[in-house]
């Protein structure tokens, strides 16, 4: 009879393990947010406001000027809160700032920044949702860069973001050691873009060098490269598979699958990410809202993968969050990738409790 009932209730175990799947919620780490400066302290540059990508943006985000000027900018807020909320798949987002640039002097560039996102706009927003985590955005020539490195932290940042190419700073410069350093003690992960960058009107291309990764990974900060490195190469060799070859090497080195089904620009690329079984550990689940919009990464770009019928009902899925993981499930990203997000951005806030 024990051994009966040992068998039962092993037997029951197995079964909750094998359903919870079912009701697994995922992170994404990957979200931008949208600001035109109305009722906050944002801004968008004149050259991405006369480029044709921001009458784009304005459509996928589902957030006109227009709209944001009578409501002011917390709008979005809102709505992406509705629609996380009702996403079967995605219970939280990280919403991401945006820093300005700056000189090497500690200056603020404003003419030479493309749109500015603050900290203190992400992290008091979110406060009134439950469905948000905070990412944060310190420009490492920043005179304040360490003070406010350690303010983003003490507001719930679960990383900080950086766009070299937008943000026009070196990685190699010696101004970033001691933010790196700063970064690793607050165990606070650097989600980085060392690939080409197409999304904004102006790209500063020498400064998205994935061999410079080497400088904060040896120091121990914990490294995730947006979009798997998977755009563009480096002295002749593809930013990927330098991606592969410092993996492989540093295990505090992560990436996000985030954007890689997008039809324009990073087709193809999930397929290729996805052959390494080896770094599995290492990636985790990020969109890329709104890129991950009908418009751009619709199901039925994939139709000869998925089948005609599949895509079409595949494209009916109304929420962006559920049709993109469905899209990434169907294409192979297995369950541990998803639920990777969760282990690692939430870890490093236990750590410090």
């Amino acid at each position: 009879m024990k051994l009966e009932r040992m068998q039962l209730l092993l037997m029951s175990i197995l079964c909750i393990l094998a359903f919870s799947s079912l009701w697994a919620k995922y992170i994404d780490n990957h979200t931008h947010i949208a600001c035109f400066g109305y009722k906050s302290d944002c801004y968008v540059s004149k050259t991405m406001k006369d480029s044709f990508k921001f009458y784009g943006y304005q459509y996928i985000f589902g957030l006109s000027e227009k709209k944001a000027q009578t409501y002011g900018d917390q709008i979005l807020f809102k709505i992406l809160d509705e629609q996380i909320q009702d996403s079967k798949w995605v219970d939280q987002a990280v919403l991401l700032a945006m820093d300005q640039v700056y000189s090497e002097q500690g200056k603020v560039l404003k003419d030479k920044t493309v749109f500015y996102i603050p900290n203190d706009y992400i992290s008091e927003n979110i406060k009134k949702y439950n469905t948000f985590l905070f990412g944060a955005s310190v420009h490492p020539y920043r005179k304040d860069a360490l003070k406010e490195l350690e303010k983003v932290k003490a507001n719930g940042a679960v990383l900080v973001k950086l766009l070299p190419a937008i943000q026009k700073f070196d990685i190699k410069n010696p101004l970033t050691i001691e933010y790196f350093k700063k970064l690793k003690k607050l165990n606070l992960p650097l989600l980085i873009h060392v690939d080409d960058e197409s999304a904004f009107s102006k790209s500063h291309k020498e400064s998205t060098f994935p061999y410079d990764l080497e400088i904060p990974l040896k120091l121990g900060v914990t490294v995730i490269c947006a979009h798997a490195a998977s755009a563009g190469q480096t002295k002749g060799k593809d930013n990927f598979e330098i991606f592969i070859e410092f993996a492989k090497k540093y295990p505090n080195l992560y990436a996000d699958i985030s954007g890689l089904v997008i039809k324009k620009t990073r087709f193809g690329h999930l397929e290729r990410v996805l052959k390494h079984k080896e770094i599995y550990g290492q990636l985790i689940y990020g969109s890329d809202f709104p890129l991950s919009s009908q418009v751009m990464s619709s199901p039925f770009y994939y139709r000869a993968r998925l089948g005609f019928f599949n895509s079409i009902g595949m494209s009916f899925t109304t929420n962006t969050w559920d049709r993109d993981v469905e899209l990434k499930k169907a294409l192979g990203v297995p369950e541990s990738i998803f639920e990777n997000s969760r282990r690692l951005l939430l870890q490093n806030q236990k750590a410090n409790l």
